[in-house]
C-alpha cells in the first residue's frame, strides 16, 4: 500500500499527539510531528480504545479529519525529509493561512500602554495647544513565542497654551519589555511594560519615573471571533488603569469590527493591497516639568480621539490618519487649576524603511 499523509488543522504549534495512539506492528514507536502538523505512521493506527476524546480532533472542538479506527500506512521520518520506500520525498501540504493574519492588525491587536507610541501633530497654537511628537524607536513587530526588547525617545514639541506655563519641550525615554504567545488551541496573550522618564528634565527627573505596561489575554474559538480581556495600566496621575475586555468580528476576510473598550474600531479593505478604518481611543500622558517660578511639578493632559486611517497590508507598512480630538483637559499635581484647550485635530503619517 504506498504511504498515506494526513493533514491536521492547525492554529496552534505542532503537538505531539502520539501518546493516544496504538501502532500496530512495532509497539512503542512514537509518530513524528512535523511543523506542518502532518502525521507520517509506520503502520496501521488505531485510536487507543482507552481514550475518550479523540486526540486529533481539530482546534478547540472542530471535528477530526480521522474517523476512529480507521487504519493509515506511511513511512519513518528520516531525517528533516519525508521519504516513501523508494527513496522519494513525500510531500507535505502547507499549513493553511492563518485568517487572523491575513489583515494589517493581526491575532494580537490590541496595541495598549506597553508598546511605544507614533508620531503625530496636533496643529494649534495660544489656547488652542497644538503638539507635534516625534517617536524615534524600531517598528518591529513582537515574534511570537520570544521576548522581545526596544529602547525608544519621544520628542513633544508643545505650543501653547498661554494661561498656564507648559514646557515648550516634553520627553519620552523608554525601555520596552514584552512577550507575546499561545497556551494551547484557542488561548492566546500579549504583555508588555514600558519602563522610563517622562519629563521635561528641567525639575526633577525622578518624578517622572514611570512604567506603563499591557496584558491582554485572547480567546479565539473560530476563524471569524475572538474574545479580549485584561488590563492596560497606564500609570498616569488621572487615570491608573483602565480595563480591556470586548469581541472582535471578521465575518469575511475583507472587514473587521473590533468592539474593544478602550480602543475600538472598524476596518474594511478597499482595493485589495489597502485597509480603510475608523478608530478611537484615548491619548495623553504625564510628565515631571518645572513651572515658570522654577517650582518642581507633575501635568497630566489628556484627550479623546476619533480618526479615519488608510493602512497597507501589513502592520508597520505605510499609513495615514486624520482625526477629531474633543475632550481634552491638563491638570496640575500641586493643585494649580486645570485648564481645558479648545478642541482640534490630529494627524498622523508614518512611512516605515
Amino acid at each position: 500500500m504506498p504511504p498515506m499523509v494526513v493533514e491536521v488543522p492547525r492554529r496552534l504549534p505542532p503537538v505531539d499527539f502520539s501518546a493516544a495512539l496504538s501502532l500496530v506492528p512495532g509497539e512503542g514507536e512514537t509518530v513524528p510531528t512535523e511543523e506542518g502538523c502532518c502525521w507520517v505512521v509506520p503502520g496501521p493506527v488505531s485510536w487507543d480504545p482507552d481514550g475518550e476524546t479523540a486526540p486529533l480532533d481539530g482546534p478547540c472542538g472542530t471535528p477530526s479529519p480521522l474517523p476512529r479506527g480507521e487504519p493509515l500506512l506511511a513511512e519513518h521520518l528520516v531525517g528533516e525529509n519525508l521519504l516513501d520506500e523508494t527513496g522519494k520525498l513525500v510531500q507535505i501540504a502547507p499549513d493553511p493561512p492563518d485568517p487572523w493574519c491575513d489583515d494589517p492588525f493581526g491575532r494580537y491587536a490590541y496595541h495598549g500602554s506597553g508598546e511605544g507610541g507614533r508620531s503625530y501633530w496636533i496643529p494649534g497654537s495660544g489656547d488652542r495647544m497644538g503638539i507635534f511628537a516625534i517617536v524615534i524607536e524600531p517598528l518591529r513587530e513582537p515574534v511570537e513565542d520570544k521576548t522581545t526588547f526596544n529602547l525608544g525617545a519621544t520628542w513633544h514639541l508643545v505650543s501653547g497654551p498661554k494661561r498656564t506655563d507648559m514646557p515648550s519641550h516634553l520627553w519620552d525615554f523608554t525601555a520596552i519589555l514584552g512577550r507575546r504567545g499561545r497556551l494551547d488551541m484557542c488561548w492566546s496573550y500579549d504583555v508588555a511594560v514600558r519602563s522610563g522618564w517622562f519629563s521635561d528634565f528641567e525639575g526633577s527627573a525622578r518624578r517622572g519615573l514611570r512604567s506603563p505596561g499591557h496584558a491582554v489575554l485572547y480567546y479565539t474559538p473560530s476563524d471569524w471571533f475572538q474574545l479580549q480581556m485584561g488590563v492596560d495600566c497606564l500609570d498616569r496621575d488621572d487615570i491608573a488603569c483602565l480595563p480591556v475586555f470586548g469581541a472582535v468580528f471578521k465575518p469575511t476576510s475583507d472587514f473587521r469590527f473590533d468592539a474593544v473598550f478602550p480602543r475600538p474600531r472598524i476596518a474594511y479593505r478597499v482595493g485589495g493591497q489597502r485597509w480603510l478604518y475608523l478608530a478611537a481611543e484615548m491619548g495623553g500622558g504625564t510628565w515631571a516639568i518645572q513651572r515658570a517660578d522654577t517650582t518642581n511639578d507633575v501635568a497630566t493632559y489628556r484627550d479623546y480621539r476619533i480618526s479615519l486611517g488608510l493602512q497597507g497590508e501589513t502592520s508597520n507598512a505605510e499609513f495615514t490618519e486624520i482625526g477629531l480630538i474633543f475632550g481634552r483637559h491638563l491638570e496640575y499635581r500641586s493643585g494649580t487649576p486645570s485648564y481645558d484647550p479648545l478642541n482640534t485635530t490630529i494627524l498622523r503619517h508614518v512611512v516605515c524603511y
